[in-house]
């Protein structure tokens, strides 16, 4: 048997000695031998199994799991699978993330300046399509919407904000909780404030608003996309929002 001690074992396998006596305290890999005076010695035949917890460490397990497998002697197979799975969900989510900051990237990139023109035609449509299905207590909206200082990258802020809100409405309905609960009631009060930095709206109007997410097939496709079920359990939020917190 040929010992090696913990320096040596430290510079052939390319781990610090105090990593090694943090393994041998957690039962990871523990030396073959102490001496009297203290010395950890390490039976070189064992550094195959030194070299096989380095590669899962590596690999991102935790010593936890890394001990299960290799002082039972199996499954490493299978917890390696169950980690490639997280990992793959992990990088799903950082390349969509990253798609949706780079059609961010783009839109600021691409920002054209304010078209006036072709802002009151838009605002005229939007004004007629309100009256025309909600009333003047929503069509007043169109009346108090953002100056005409907005750009591309303006509206693209604004959109950002709105799907953060409305995914915290999807991930808190997801929970199971009421769409009348304070907890709810405390993030549309987030939504009514970012509602409020271009429009004040009245109790009526706003409570309107909020059917818009269920009648309206752009506001309710736009929803759709964060989570199918959320229009009806938005506008139940907005209404309950609008009677309790609102003045009458």
């Amino acid at each position: 048997m040929v010992e090696l001690s913990i320096g040596q074992v430290s510079r052939r396998v390319g781990v610090s000695a105090r990593t090694l006596r943090h393994w041998d305290q957690f039962g990871l890999f523990t030396p073959t031998t102490v001496s009297g005076n203290g010395y950890r010695w390490y039976d070189e035949a064992h550094l195959p199994r030194l070299y096989r917890i380095i590669a899962l460490r590596r690999s991102g397990l935790g010593l936890d799991e890394i001990r299960d497998v290799t002082v039972g002697g199996d499954g490493e197979a299978e917890s390696l699978r169950i980690h490639i799975d997280a990992l793959t969900m992990e990088r799903d989510r950082l390349d969509q993330l990253i798609s949706t900051l780079e059609e961010h990237v783009v839109s600021l990139e691409n920002a054209s300046p304010y078209d006036e023109e072709r802002h009151e035609r838009e605002f005229s449509a939007f004004t007629t399509r309100l009256d025309d299905r909600f009333g003047k207590a929503v069509s007043e909206i169109a009346g108090s919407l953002p100056p005409t200082a907005m750009t591309d990258a303006d509206v693209a802020h604004m959109s950002a904000q709105q799907s953060r809100l409305l995914q915290k409405f999807a991930d808190l309905m997801a929970t199971g909780a009421a769409a009348t609960s304070e907890e709810v009631l405390d993030v549309v009060a987030e939504h009514y404030a970012a509602v409020s930095q271009f429009w004040t709206p009245s109790t009526s109007a706003y409570r309107s608003l909020g059917k818009m997410y269920v009648d309206d097939p752009l506001q309710r496709g736009f929803v759709e996309t964060i989570e199918p079920a959320l229009p009806e359990w938005l506008a139940e939020a907005i209404g309950a929002y609008a009677e309790q917190r609102m003045p009458p």
